[in-house]
């Protein structure tokens, strides 16, 4: 009797579909998963998928993918229980971008992963995109970050959305905005082109989605903001706003600052999308997907209170 073969490439080319966005998702060949599609058709001795129009499953197919679901599940399940024998204990990797780690810490009940997954949870705090990068990389289980990722790659959840501000010391408004642009507190408080500030000392956000979107509009309407310091901590960049060393842009502190004015930006008209992300199977094990669940569940939670 022959071996039984596997199908764990079978599951990602049904999920998607598509051999190329499988192949992706694998980091194989796309000639790796049509031998095997195609071995694997040899094997049942009938066609798994139509290929034309669009490639779709057929009946048989349907009922290969219904069973390997189904045996992949027993699978986590034996390793689970292997797991509980062993009293091995599971760690989970968690990315937290910068701009957000103070508020998920004050009100995420990270402790009670352990008790409610059985597993540890170990912060990787850094820019969404690092977090991105490492996840893609299978270094992370999953992270919350920006998502405004590659859906083919990355399954997402949506937390939150948040508007940009700029943070600026009144010193620092008075002479080169109030004075130069006719405008005041009240005005700016409405909304703030960042147009206004390209005399202004900068500190910029070293790398990521936040430096992107400045940049895009700095190449869109033909200017240059005039950067002093660059630096991916947005507590690190605002605190030295306070000491006058220049503005800085980021999302709306949990702490107040009572020596800087918080402008909304009017233009570009950009948000940080926030979302629970994590690459798409097969690299999640089932720890990870009860991590996912488990966080999905008290993230609505916390929003549902207004304090995340």
């Amino acid at each position: 009797m022959s071996l039984y073969p596997s199908l764990d490439y079978f599951i990602a080319i049904a999920k998607h579909n598509n051999i190329t966005k499988a192949a992706n998702e694998l980091y194989v060949s796309q000639q790796t998963l049509s031998i095997y599609l195609k071995k694997l058709e040899e094997y049942y001795q009938i066609q798994l998928f139509e290929r034309y129009p669009k490639m779709c499953l057929t009946p048989a197919g349907e009922a290969v993918y219904e069973a390997a679901l189904e045996i992949a599940d027993a699978y986590s399940r034996v390793d689970e229980k292997l797991d509980k024998i062993k009293n091995v204990t599971h760690k989970i990797r968690l990315g937290i971008c910068k701009a957000k780690i103070d508020n998920l810490l004050g009100y995420y009940p990270l402790a009670r992963l352990k008790k409610s997954v059985g597993v540890d949870v170990e912060i990787i705090e850094k820019t969404s995109t690092e977090l991105e990068k490492e996840a893609l990389n299978g270094e992370l289980d999953l992270y919350i970050g920006n998502e405004d990722v590659d859906q083919g790659i990355f399954e997402t959840y949506h937390i939150n959305t948040y508007p940009y501000y700029v943070f600026i010391s009144p010193e620092l408004f008075q002479n080169y905005v109030a004075e130069r642009y006719g405008v005041d507190v009240e005005t700016c408080a409405k909304g703030i082109d960042l147009q206004m500030l390209k005399e202004v000392p900068f500190i910029a956000s070293q790398f990521g989605h936040l430096r992107t979107y400045v940049m895009e509009y700095e190449k869109k309407c033909g200017f240059k903001l005039d950067i002093v310091v660059e630096n991916s901590n947005p507590n690190l960049r605002i605190q030295m706003a306070e000491y006058n060393i220049g503005f800085t842009i980021s999302e709306e502190p949990v702490i107040t600052y009572d020596k800087l004015y918080l402008f909304p930006i009017k233009q570009p008209d950009n948000k940080l999308s926030l979302g629970l992300v994590r690459r798409r199977m097969p690299v999640n094990s089932k720890y990870a997907d009860d991590c996912w669940k488990y966080t999905i569940e008290n993230i609505q939670e916390i929003t549902r209170f207004g304090r995340f």
